[in-house]
């Protein structure tokens, strides 16, 4: 039979998918001349493809299943957009093969390619779309109020909508796309939770609604800017003079969910008072966790549970004697500045003092897009031996910068509240 390769002009590309067309061409040549030579004759039927499952497109590495006829495995070239399938998959036969593709990354659009078997009688192929390996992002994220706007001020009944900006900033190394929620707890007074989250609203800064967007995109940070969001309160007339509320926001990653995920410090909500937000020109990241003391291993870990993230300590030993744990907070700085820290201490089990360790207490001198790095030590107390409680109650510690700026000598406040408990070492 005729083995079809076209031809090149003068300026034309040749891929390897053309090279590995001639390579296979070459191949079959070649047998075909072996066996003329022997003076055999074959009557094997030349395959046929059907159909493909996937049917029209596929992800690279992915498995496929290549229906048709005629095919005699392990006998047969088998090629996958001109790489050779070296192992069929268990299954295959006359009419099926099974293999999983080769992993071929690139990015960008789809690539046309073809799946094809080719015996000594001739060759079948199917084209297929395939699909660029979804790139997985690495980093952390977090968030911070967006300084550009005004802080709300009394939230009164009947009154909004008020806005809360907030920064989201994907410390990632590539982009990630990420759905956007709001985390919504703690209702006291009359208003419930339900009539709370009927009166939010998150939007994006041109007014676009991120709770039905889906998945957004975001840019990995750079600078210090970020993904502006713009959380939209109506205080409802029907809410008591005392009703509260706690509404976070949370960004679930797409490609790399239990790194890039993150909730929102809670804004406290107070019918007919102002919130307090954080300063947004010191950024608190809480992210990760060292070893302490140097050279032992810090068995401190972060984990989300439901709507809440929260740092967990061991609390036991295997010797039985309480294990010290240490979270690393870095302080970002938006403005030439200098900061005073100061932890508000958890309480109960949770034993925290100066013995522990902690600091820097004081900075000096930051000037704009430098970072500063807080060690925060704390292990649950073992005064009592008899207490066998893991402590898996929830705590928290409070870290608060006074910022002071050195422009203008004005000062400011930054902080960041990291929950805590206890878990069964």
């Amino acid at each position: 039979m005729t083995q079809n390769v076209n031809k090149v002009r003068p300026g034309d590309r040749i891929t390897a998918d053309y090279v590995n067309n001639l390579v296979d061409t070459i191949a079959a040549l070649d047998a075909r001349l072996q066996r003329l030579e022997a003076g055999a004759t074959t009557t094997v039927p030349r395959p046929v493809i059907l159909a493909t499952s996937p049917a029209d497109q596929i992800q690279a590495g992915a498995p496929i299943q290549v229906i048709g006829q005629n095919f005699s495995p392990g006998t047969d070239l088998v090629t996958f957009a001109g790489f050779s399938i070296d192992h069929l998959d268990p299954g295959s036969g006359p009419s099926l093969l099974f293999f999983t593709t080769p992993t071929i990354t690139f990015a960008g659009p789809p690539k046309d390619v073809f799946v094809t078997v080719r015996n000594q009688a001739g060759t079948a192929s199917w084209p297929l779309k395939l699909l660029s390996t979804p790139q997985v992002a690495h980093g952390t994220s977090t968030f911070s109020s967006d300084g550009s706007l005004p802080t709300p001020g009394n939230l009164t009944k009947g009154g909004g909508p008020f806005t809360f900006g907030l920064l989201f900033q994907s410390l990632a190394d590539a982009v990630e796309s990420y759905t956007f929620s709001l985390v919504i707890t703690n209702a006291v007074g009359t208003t419930t939770l339900q009539t709370w989250a009927q009166n939010a609203k998150l939007q994006d800064a041109v007014g676009n609604d991120l709770l039905t967007a889906g998945a957004v995109p975001v840019q990995p940070l750079q600078g210090l800017q970020g993904f502006a969001l713009r959380l939209k309160l109506t205080i409802p007339a029907t809410a008591g003079d005392d009703d509260t509320v706690s509404i976070a926001v949370k960004a679930t990653a797409t490609s790399n969910p239990a790194q890039l995920s993150k909730i929102s410090d809670a804004l406290p909500i107070k019918v007919g008072q102002s919130t307090v937000v954080s300063d947004p020109n010191i950024l608190f990241t809480n992210t990760t966790q060292i070893s302490v003391p140097s050279g032992s291993s810090n068995r401190v870990r972060r984990v989300t549970d439901g709507s809440t993230e929260i740092v967990e300590f061991p609390y036991k030993k295997p010797s039985g004697n309480a294990e010290l744990g240490a979270v690393q907070i870095t302080a970002t700085f938006k403005k030439d500045s200098t900061a005073q820290y100061k932890i508000d201490p958890p309480g109960g089990p949770w034993l925290f003092d100066d013995a522990l360790g902690w600091g820097p207490k004081t900075s000096t001198l930051k000037h704009t897009g430098e970072t500063e790095i807080l060690l925060v030590k704390l292990k649950l107390d073992q005064l009592a031996p008899a207490d066998l409680s893991t402590h898996p109650e929830l705590g928290s510690f409070k870290l608060t910068a006074t910022r002071t700026n050195v422009a203008d000598n004005t000062q400011t406040v930054s902080f960041t509240v990291v929950n805590i408990r206890g878990y069964a070492g």
